[in-house]
């Protein structure tokens, strides 16, 4: 292998290596999962909060039943005593049959909290399950990526251990006089080797001097005259 075939390779290897690490950290963070760790706690919270108010909505309704139960017996007995014929006295009666119109209002009224509690139950419950089917599938999903996680940097890890070793040996195959001109320019260059695209340099897009292209076809190290990139013939 040519030294500027060497030189395009050592850069390739560098920047998957920076690529992995970069990947690494990413999984490392695991900011996706935090997110979701997050809202799954959240559900879990809102389902909690749920259960509370189907309990306190359930003692209401119960409440409700047993208070229109006793206003509707107390409301039977004062329309028997209203009907029965045995009071006589047009006052009384008067005063009574507003006491039945009062009780009914009320029991109306109870009826229609009753009704509204039970469907306020049947709308906690319905959300209260859908929120538990949320937490639920929320936490297989949070599994599953905390899995696949664990796979996937102990992959990248092994990727990183194997183009560490790559790098090491391909470095003992180059000079060190090539190797601090590759450091030279990579501590300037975000690139420091650049392919030809027939005569023209593709790091700055300019013409090669004859020059420096007899040099490329010799098989020896040339720069860019322009940006002092290595160059590499490529294919």
């Amino acid at each position: 292998m040519k030294t500027t075939e060497q030189l395009w390779r050592l850069q390739e290897l560098e920047e998957q290596l920076t690529e992995a690490k970069k990947q690494k950290k990413i999984l490392s963070d695991g900011k996706e999962i935090q997110e979701n760790i997050q809202e799954h706690k959240n559900l879990k919270k809102q389902y909690e909060n749920i259960k509370i108010s189907i309990d306190e909505t359930q003692i209401d309704i119960k409440r409700l039943e047993q208070l229109l139960e006793q206003m509707n017996v107390k409301k039977e007995e004062n329309r028997g005593n209203l009907y029965g014929g045995k009071i006589n006295d047009l006052k009384q009666l008067g005063i009574m049959l507003k006491d039945q119109e009062k009780m009914e209002s009320e029991v109306a009224e109870t009826e229609g909290n009753l009704i509204k509690a039970i469907e306020l139950l049947e709308s906690y419950e319905k959300n209260g399950e859908e929120i538990y089917s949320n937490e639920r599938k929320l936490g297989g999903q949070i599994k599953k990526m905390l899995s696949d996680r664990q796979k996937n940097i102990e992959s990248i890890e092994k990727k990183i251990e194997e183009l560490t070793s790559q790098l090491a040996e391909l470095k003992t195959q180059i000079s060190k006089k090539d190797m601090d001109l590759y450091e030279y320019i990579k501590a300037r260059k975000n690139r420091p080797v650049a392919q030809l695209n027939e005569d023209i340099c593709t790091g700055c897009n300019m013409d090669l001097p004859v020059m420096t292209l007899t040099l490329l076809r010799k098989g020896e190290v040339a720069t860019c005259d322009n940006c002092g990139r290595i160059l590499h013939k490529g294919e």
